[in-house]
């Protein structure tokens, strides 16, 4: 009958509803491939840091190395995401990006941790065979070009800490180099990225100028902005701006 042709057509169409939604959630397979010789029968673990404000990780993977010093680990992204690769103390920074399935990468030794600090020590993990517009090239890429900006002429930071208007023009200057450089990449997380490093220098460079350089602050990057939760840049921009909000005890009150 029609009534119950109709039935069935709805009833598929909530299927096919409900399908699409599942597809939606489902990630990508991301696998990592480790050599770490000199960690062999450790344990490496994969995580992600879920909250920037509490400094809050989970475990995506945990993995025995074997003697050989290889391991490999698996998880499941749907964008780009800053996850981190340990051993013991040391750990590296991986950013996964969805384009690329698989990652070798090669954990080296780390030669300046002290055994008797309980820190947490960081080290560049080597990667083999990186996509040339995978994430992490181009981050590195980037890195490498603002630490030369910033310490590759030690004048700017004393002017910076100066507050001298010579090391904005050199910051504007940067500002044009670096939009220049990589307006042909249409990734939003290394844009993102960019604008908050740069950020983080201005609030650093002017941060004693009291309230009218603050508006300028928010103004720019927070107002009419949404706020980029797993962007690292974003979130280390974000949190030092809203330091005092956030603040927890001493002498500080609340408004």
């Amino acid at each position: 009958s029609q009534m119950r042709e109709n039935i069935i057509n709805r009833t598929l169409q909530f299927v096919l509803l409900f399908c699409i939604i599942g597809l939606s959630k489902i990630g990508f397979a991301i696998t990592v491939n480790i050599s770490a010789p000199n960690y062999s029968s450790q344990i490496i673990s994969w995580s992600k840091k879920t909250d920037f404000i509490t400094n809050s990780y989970t475990i995506i993977d945990e993995k025995t190395i074997d003697i050989n010093g290889n391991a490999q680990l698996t998880g499941e992204f749907d964008k780009i995401e800053l996850t981190e690769i340990s051993i013991g103390r040391t750990h590296g920074i991986l950013y996964i990006d969805t384009a690329t399935k698989n990652y070798s990468i090669f954990f080296p030794e780390d030669t300046l941790i002290d055994s008797a600090s309980l820190k947490q020590s960081q080290i560049q993990l080597i990667f083999i065979d990186i996509p040339k517009n995978d994430i992490n090239k181009l981050l590195l890429d980037f890195n490498l070009y603002y630490d030369y900006f910033l310490y590759g002429d030690t004048t700017k930071l004393i002017r910076m800490a100066r507050h001298d208007e010579e090391f904005q023009d050199s910051l504007n200057e940067f500002k044009v180099f670096v939009s220049d450089r990589y307006s042909s990449k249409k990734i939003k997380y290394l844009h993102h990225y960019i604008r908050y490093e740069i950020a983080l220098l201005e609030q650093m460079a002017h941060q004693s100028k009291g309230d009218l350089y603050r508006s300028y602050l928010y103004n720019t990057y927070l107002k009419r902005h949404s706020i980029k939760y797993e962007n690292n840049a974003y979130m280390k921009f974000f949190n030092l701006f809203y330091f005092e909000t956030f603040r927890l005890g001493g002498d500080q009150s609340y408004k």
